[in-house]
Parts: structure tokens; C-alpha cells; sequence
């Protein structure tokens, strides 16, 4: 609901809307927006799964140099 959440919290306990309460909301709401359409944009998409590709390689390499994975089924 972005801003009209805390608008509408502010009606209901009998606050007045005022700038101080209405521009911060908004500048609050662009910013979610703005964050969250760069985050839906195709290169923004590639690194992330890069990073996770990468995270995976790390643990991999990690369990590799330990000798293995440290649970085997019926390794009793």
C-alpha cells in the first residue's frame, strides 16, 4: 500500500495530514519504486543469478576442500 498505509492509520487515530506527514510518504513511495523497477530489469536479473552461481561455486569449493560433504547416507 506504500504511504496510504500510514494515511490511512493517521485518519483512523484522528492525526491531520499535513506536508510534513504527506511528502515523506511519497518521497518514500518513489524510492520503492524506483528500487524495486531496477531491480526488475534484465541486468539487474543476470547479476543476481551470477552472485548465486558464484555463492553456490564458493560453498562447493568449500565442502571440496574439507574432504567432502560431511554427511553420507548410511555413513554410520
Amino acid at each position: 500500500m506504500g504511504s496510504s498505509g500510514s494515511h490511512l492509520f493517521f485518519r483512523a487515530v484522528g492525526c491531520a495530514l499535513t506536508s510534513a506527514t504527506i511528502c515523506p510518504g511519497q518521497k518514500r513511495d518513489k524510492t520503492r519504486i524506483r528500487k524495486a523497477e531496477a531491480a526488475h530489469e534484465a541486468p539487474a536479473k543476470k547479476r543476481h543469478a551470477l552472485r548465486q552461481q558464484a555463492q553456490q561455486r564458493a560453498q562447493q569449493d568449500a565442502i571440496r576442500a574439507e574432504g567432502g560433504p560431511s554427511y553420507l547416507p548410511e555413513g554410520f
